[in-house]
């Protein structure tokens, strides 16, 4: 039963025939699923393709399920996917393909995996023997397919899969969906970037350079910082704000990125040494005109993020005895099995926990047993990584082959650091592309500490004294080199298990690294419950993203 498997080929291939089933008038909209024919984003539910399509098709082949009629022999299950079947099956099919995990072959899809037409219900008469069961224990991945009608935990079975994904810690992930206009997005702020440029460039011709340095145009650059720090900070009140106002805060500081080091970048390229120098400043300025759009990109996916939790939540009660079953026997089975066992804690525990995140593996569950709660942790940033490895490794290169820092020529010691930072930066790199999701996403936290250093050492350049900013600039290689790169390896290198056992701070740093908030382990482990009644109140979202 746990090779009753499709491939995703075969899911492909079930949403074509699906489509020329809708065309020709074969999947009809009817009483309980008002479908628009003509749209192909949603689609009509699980329910009436089930209904309309896969009984009649399986029933001409011998009532086989859907899966060994494409595999009569079977394929090794990889996958777990669990939804409601309230979602549109393009919606599902589209969530699944975007989402499919990297290597896996196939997947078990309750609708095309077992036999509609035959009564299965001696299969599931014992939950932990059912075909779901079966099929989960093999699987390495539980794919949750969330949808915009319910939350797929108002579904005993669902909660009873999410029990069992998180108890034999299985990695469990909740399916993104692509954005169609994830494009248009990254050229928009790509645009606003030139944009921002061809303003500064303008302003100069029209007012020559010395009108730059009178009114001090440069000023951006603490502006910038400071926008930065409340996007990093402050961003869980940001996306509280309309989305038009986020849109223009977003919009404000690409183009004042843009202006600021479209000013430095001429500034550079027009007192050039020599030709491999100007075509190393045009490069940097390419390298933030494509971090403009990749910044755009990682809003993107944050707002779907936000979107997935949301929907998670939707009409979720958080008494997980309310959940929903078709079959009065199979919920009276499930009951029993979560009661006699004693494990209807850990289910409040695990449904709670998958409300609040869309990313579980066995070592984020370890890592939550031994901090607390941790947040959202299923995407991971690329515009600010980006940017501190520009800070890290290209700045390092920059002051040693090109002499852009004309401060540290003839200090060797400054020298002798800014080189051992490039060798870090490599070895960060080559252990970053290594390591599995939750390394990577625990990894990017203390990056952040190299935009802020870098930050504050560029910004006095303008707003301090020579002497102070002189001095705070020889700081940073030797803080880069000595502190920050050694932390950062050590962050990723040791990853979440290993950290949180460090005397002191161990906790605080894995709490921030993984988006959650610094509160007691004892407030965090475990919701609020009723054990009696078997009820649980859902935990209000902490989660916390970079961006």
């Amino acid at each position: 039963m746990h090779m009753w498997c499709v491939t995703l080929e075969d899911l492909r291939q079930f949403r074509r025939l699906v489509m020329h089933a809708v065309a020709q008038g074969e999947i009809r909209p009817h009483a309980r699923d008002m479908f628009d024919s003509s749209d192909l984003s949603i689609g009509p539910s699980v329910y009436t393709v089930t209904d309309q399509f896969i009984k009649p098709v399986t029933a001409l082949a011998g009532g086989m399920s859907w899966a060994l009629l494409k595999n009569p022999t079977g394929v090794d299950c990889h996958v777990f996917m669990t939804h409601c079947w309230a979602e549109g099956i393009y919606e599902f099919i589209d969530r699944a393909e975007y989402s499919w995990p990297a290597g896996a072959e196939a997947a078990y899809v309750c609708f095309l995996s077992n036999p509609q037409n035959l009564d299965i219900s001696s299969l599931i008469a014992s939950p932990s023997s059912s075909p779901f069961a079966l099929a989960l224990r093999s699987a390495s991945t539980m794919l949750v397919l969330p949808n915009a009608t319910v939350s797929i935990y108002t579904r005993l079975w669902c909660v009873y899969e999410a029990f069992l994904a998180y108890t034999q810690g299985k990695v469990i992930k909740t399916a993104a969906l692509g954005h169609d206009r994830l494009r248009l997005k990254v050229l928009r702020a790509m645009s606003l970037f030139i944009l921002g440029a061809g303003g500064l460039w303008t302003m100069w011709l029209l007012s020559g350079s010395s009108w730059l340095m009178q009114y001090k145009l440069f000023i951006l650059a603490p502006v910038g910082v400071a926008t930065a720090l409340v996007g990093i900070f402050a961003q869980k009140f940001f996306l509280c704000w309309p989305v038009a106002l986020q849109e223009t805060a977003l919009a404000t500081v690409v183009i004042c990125v843009a202006m600021f080091y479209t000013e430095v970048a001429t500034t550079k390229f027009l007192y050039a040494a020599n030709r491999f120098v100007a075509a190393w400043t045009l490069l940097e300025w390419l390298f933030y005109l494509i971090l403009s759009g990749v910044f755009a990109a990682d809003w993107a996916r944050l707002k779907d993020t936000r979107r997935r939790s949301e929907m998670l939540r939707n009409k979720f009660s958080g008494r997980l005895l309310e959940a929903q079953c078709s079959s009065d026997a199979d919920r009276a089975s499930i009951h029993h099995e979560l009661f006699e066992s004693g494990n209807l804690h850990q289910v409040e525990v695990a449904v709670n926990a998958l409300l609040r995140v869309n990313f579980l593996t066995p070592e984020l569950i370890k890592a939550a047993d031994l901090v607390g709660e941790i947040g959202d942790s299923s995407t991971c940033p690329q515009a600010f990584p980006l940017l501190a490895l520009n800070f890290w490794l290209v700045a390092s290169i920059d002051a040693v082959f090109f002499f852009s820092f004309p401060q540290f020529e003839g200090r060797l010691l400054e020298q002798i650091c800014l080189v051992i930072m490039s060798i870090e930066a490599a070895c960060w790199m080559v252990l970053f592309m290594c390591s599995p999701p939750e390394r990577r996403i625990f990894a990017v936290y203390p990056l952040q500490l190299w935009i802020l250093c870098y930050c504050i050492a560029a910004g006095l350049q303008y707003v301090a004294d020579w002497p102070v900013a002189h001095e705070v600039w020889m700081l940073y290689p030797k803080i880069g080199a000595f502190c920050l790169g050694p932390f950062c390896l050590f962050m990723l290198i040791a990853g979440p298990i290993r950290v949180a056992r460090v005397p002191l701070v161990g906790h605080m740093l894995v709490r921030r690294a993984l988006r959650g908030h610094c509160c007691s382990r004892r407030s965090l482990k475990t919701p609020e419950s009723d054990s009696s009644q078997g009820t649980a109140k859902p935990c209000r979202s902490t989660s916390t993203v970079s961006i």
